[in-house]
């Protein structure tokens, strides 16, 4: 199984603020890719037979912009897993949910 993005956004965020959205196993890192140049935050998996990106709910639109002419083909799933929030959710002195996804990029690069 490999993964992508960041582990401790995918952990800090509460399942019912993120949307999961279906890749192939070719374009994963094509699709991952495009998330990091935006600056949006994400964790994804491909296991070989499915693979899954996740993100926040507030990026749909900005990630249908950035797919182009793709995004009619996004299908877009809500995360039904339930949310077991991790015992320490804080990053230095500071809730992790409450650190903006600019300075993520510098905290999980």
């Amino acid at each position: 199984m490999k993964y992508y993005g960041s582990e401790l956004w995918h952990k800090a965020i509460d399942n019912s603020n993120k949307v999961a959205i279906p890749c192939l196993s070719t374009s994963i890192e094509a699709f991952t890719k495009l998330l990091e140049e935006n600056d949006i935050c994400y964790f994804g998996f491909d296991n070989g037979k499915i693979s899954k990106v996740s993100i926040d709910k507030a990026d749909i639109e900005l990630v249908k912009s950035i797919v182009g002419e793709y995004a009619s083909v996004l299908k877009i799933e809500d995360v039904t897993k339930p949310y077991s929030p991790p015992a320490k959710n804080i990053f230095g002195t500071i809730d992790y949910k409450y650190i903006s996804p600019k300075t993520r990029k510098f905290i999980t690069a």
